[in-house]
């Protein structure tokens, strides 16, 4: 069975810089309302500073849990498959596309943050959200593993395989 996990460090990093982020979109936002006189740096402002605060609050609320939790799993796979957050066992046998979606701000200024889709023969996925609790190295390297294993051992591979060998 092998974990995916998470540097403590790390998250301990992106969360003091989340924190700082988030103190410096408060300051552009009192700067937006009280301070700047023109009417267009002022919408500006605004607008930063609320992507800013939401952003960043989201990303600290979020390494501030990971930092509280006890252990600093993501993922679980094995041999046999992947395992969903509940616990369940997908097989490799039934995966049949593998895909990353990566960090990007979303409608109304939500990050949506890395993410690996599993899609699975009979339509359904499952998603192992990162939350950025990975960094950008850790991501890509595990999504290359992740990827080499759906090619592997997927679905498609075992038809390709069949059709190859008749």
């Amino acid at each position: 069975m092998i974990t995916i996990v998470y540097n403590r460090m790390t998250v301990m990093r992106k969360m003091m810089i989340s924190l700082l982020c988030i103190i410096g979109s408060m300051g552009l936002a009192y700067a937006a309302v009280v301070k700047i006189p023109d009417f267009m740096w002022k919408l500006g402002s605004a607008a930063l500073s609320i992507m800013g605060i939401v952003y960043f609050g989201r990303l600290f609320s979020i390494t501030l849990r990971a930092m509280m939790r006890k252990q600093a799993q993501l993922f679980v796979y094995d041999e046999s498959g992947i395992y969903k957050e509940n616990g369940d066992l997908v097989p490799w046998s039934r995966i049949e596309h593998f895909a990353v979606v990566y960090t990007r701000i979303g409608i109304l200024f939500q990050p949506i943050f890395t993410h690996y889709v599993f899609k699975l023969a009979n339509g359904e996925q499952v998603v192992w959200h990162t939350y950025d609790l990975l960094t950008n190295e850790e991501a890509k390297q595990w999504a290359r593993v992740l990827q080499e294993l759906v090619q592997t051992r997927g679905v498609i591979n075992q038809r390709i395989g069949s059709k190859i060998s008749v």
